[in-house]
């Protein structure tokens, strides 16, 4: 699978029209840019339209609200385009994920009793949340959490603290810059690695022909060379 992103529906609704309004051209920008650290993927809850188009920005204000506005309005083509373009796959976590977690894990925001299912996601694939800036919880960098383990057979239970990297805006993503380039290097690891991947994280460059054959010998000549 791809480097995944996790989509915050928990940061909507806005109190405001107008504050959707404004967010929604950046968080679309951000997103993208993030394909060039190998996110080409991100996870929604499956209570989402996966078409976004459904999905409630503010009170009596839709996606699909937005979305019509934008194409009538000139200077936003570019950024409908790139909505067009992201990829995104439901539910946030399949039953193999779960299976995994064994069922019996909750991650919460810190000093909130809630269990929120995207950060568990999010923790899940030691990934990046996507948040909108709705309210001032969801405007950190980094997001203190708490994470609880349930012992079902034992009756017993641990907690313990956990940060979510949470990228909301421009600025925080050069924030998480160093974290998104070494977590792309981890999937890189290797020159075939890096040719079999290139769609992922160089999807924009074309290649001459015999690029491929001389990228794929990297990894084995510095193999030779240690």
């Amino acid at each position: 699978m791809s480097q995944v992103l996790v989509f915050n529906h928990h940061s909507l609704p806005f109190d405001s029209q107008t504050s959707a309004r404004a967010a929604i051209p950046e968080f679309i920008q951000v997103t993208l840019r993030c394909k060039c650290y190998g996110y080409n993927l991100m996870l929604l809850d499956e209570s989402m339209d996966p078409n976004w188009f459904q999905v409630q920005l503010a009170p009596g204000y839709a996606w699909r609200n937005w979305y019509d506005e934008a194409c009538n309005d000139s200077s936003l083509t570019e950024t409908v385009r790139a909505f067009r373009s992201l990829q995104t796959r439901q539910p946030l976590l399949t039953d193999v994920d779960l299976e995994k977690i064994g069922y019996c894990r909750e991650v919460g925001l810190k000093g909130e009793s809630a269990g929120l299912s995207a950060l568990l996601a999010c923790h899940f694939y030691t990934s990046f949340l996507i948040s909108l800036p709705s309210s001032e919880k969801w405007t950190n960098n980094e997001l203190q959490a708490w994470m609880l383990d349930v012992d079902e057979h034992k009756g017993d239970f641990s907690e313990t603290e956990v940060n979510i990297g949470n990228i909301f805006s421009s600025e925080s993503l050069v924030f998480h810059k160093r974290a998104l380039e070494n977590r792309r290097a981890e999937q890189l690891t290797t020159g075939k690695e890096l040719w079999s991947k290139r769609g992922e994280f160089f999807d924009s460059l074309e290649f001459i022909d015999d690029f491929g054959g001389a990228v794929e010998n990297l990894g084995a000549q510095s193999r030779h060379t240690h």
